[in-house]
């Protein structure tokens, strides 16, 4: 028996089996790809995407036939360009899922899914709309600067990495980036090439499906830009969009400073007692923070003469033959004899990890190649203080020279040279 809910007369046709008509199905349906599952999903240029139906309807779990499934280009689901497959319903009504599909054109694309019914089940098909899948560029660009904040007049670094998140190598892939407005062009490396100087054009080539190349740019903050915010960016072809990173400029105070040192370069804190770190021409260059501040009593085996000088861990300079730099500059008074006692007398004490009472740094050790006459020369040199001055850091850290200044009739400074390698925390003197 059925009801047909008409007072229209006329001749019904339909299907039973085992004398019941056939019941209404409906298909709901998601897709996955590039890590994303939903009814709207994004997903790179070449990479694959899948979609999933569940078949419901009174008579589901005993249903048969087959589901396909199809991409469409258009949202009005006529212009089809891919075919997902065509999929037996399985055991329980379940319906496996569609072949994966790799779109390679970016934009919007409509998938759907139709069943084809059985004798105990009408067809239904998925509502064109419901299930988008947008594919995007394979490229995506992201800059970081660093350090940030930076003090007014020092160098910043910024890395420009470009991500290859599609399914296939991306060739000749280029950025160009627009430096920020008040700083000037110092260095900009890619693996191969850059050129220009602001805008500045780097070739990083070919990235691999999942790679990632990163061009790196070095500018010089204005020293007039103090409380400004200043804003590098950069766009990537082919497709990569453009994106930019904002640095906060500060105004530099005596004692401390903050800033990117490329090789060959350095950075000075500034003040009547200045510490200048410089760097050895090779290496990564570094991101550096010089801090000037008082010391514990016990830092200098007691209480410390002036401020401790402390520096930023960095990596990428183990090499005692090329060493990092640090001048200590303290001015000593008015007299000649006050600074060449202060000279004469003075340690360099270091602080370690994690401890509040530094070690002596001693003075550095002859340099392995020099004659016998040139390492008795420097046993002189160390027995007046003056310094082995062998430009070795052996052993890390120590002190390498000595040297007076006369600023004016009346004030004289000292300066101590320290050689050292990364990750050595601060120095003070005694």
């Amino acid at each position: 028996h059925n009801s047909l809910n008409t007072s229209q007369l006329g001749r019904y046709i339909f299907s039973v089996r085992s004398g019941q008509p056939r019941t209404s199905t409906t298909l709901t349906t998601s897709l996955t790809g590039a890590n994303h599952t939903g009814t709207a999903i994004s997903v790179p240029s070449g990479i694959e995407a899948t979609d999933s139906a569940t078949l419901s309807g009174t008579n589901a779990s005993g249903a048969s036939g087959t589901v396909t499934y199809t991409v469409y280009s258009d949202s009005g689901c006529t212009n089809a360009v891919a075919d997902g497959g065509t999929k037996s319903v399985g055991e329980g009504g379940s319906v496996p899922d569609s072949d994966p599909v790799k779109l390679t054109a970016t934009g919007p694309y409509y998938w759907q899914a139709s069943y084809i019914g059985d004798d105990a089940n009408l067809p239904s098909t998925s509502t064109c709309g419901d299930e988008v899948e947008t594919v995007i560029p394979p490229l995506s660009t992201s800059i970081a600067g660093t350090p940030n904040p930076a003090s007014a007049g020092n160098d910043v670094k910024y890395t420009v990495t470009v991500h290859n998140s599609g399914g296939s190598a991306v060739s000749n892939v280029k950025i160009t980036d627009t430096l920020p407005a008040t700083t000037t062009f110092v260095s900009a490396s890619a693996p191969s090439g850059c050129v220009g100087t602001g805008p500045v054009t780097c070739t990083l080539g070919t990235i691999a499906s999942g790679g990632s190349a990163s061009a790196k740019i070095v500018v010089k903050t204005s020293s007039g830009s103090a409380g400004t915010t200043v804003t590098d960016s950069a766009t990537t072809s082919p497709g990569g969009g453009s994106t930019s990173a904002q640095t906060q400029i500060v105004t530099p105070t005596a004692g401390s400073t903050s800033g990117f040192v490329p090789p060959g370069g350095s950075i000075n804190t500034g003040g009547n007692n200045p510490a200048n770190l410089a760097l050895p021409n090779t290496g990564p260059g570094a991101t550096v923070t010089l801090t000037q501040q008082p010391t514990g009593n016990n830092f200098c085996n007691g209480p410390c003469n002036g401020t401790a000088t402390f520096i930023s861990d960095f990596p990428g300079y183990s090499d005692p033959v090329r060493p990092i730099d640090l001048k200590l500059t303290f001015a000593d008074g008015s007299s000649l004899a006050t600074a060449r006692n202060d000279y004469a007398t003075s340690t360099i004490y270091k602080v370690r990890d994690n401890q509040t009472v530094g070690v002596p740094v001693p003075d550095c050790s002859d340099n392995p190649s020099w004659t016998p006459a040139q390492k008795q020369a420097a046993a002189v040199r160390r027995l007046l203080r003056v310094g082995t001055q062998s430009g070795i850091a052996n052993p890390s850290p120590c002190v390498d020279s000595r040297t007076i200044t006369k600023v004016s009739s009346t004030q004289y400074k000292v300066t101590f040279e320290i050689l050292f390698l990364s990750d050595d925390g601060g120095f003070a003197r005694r």
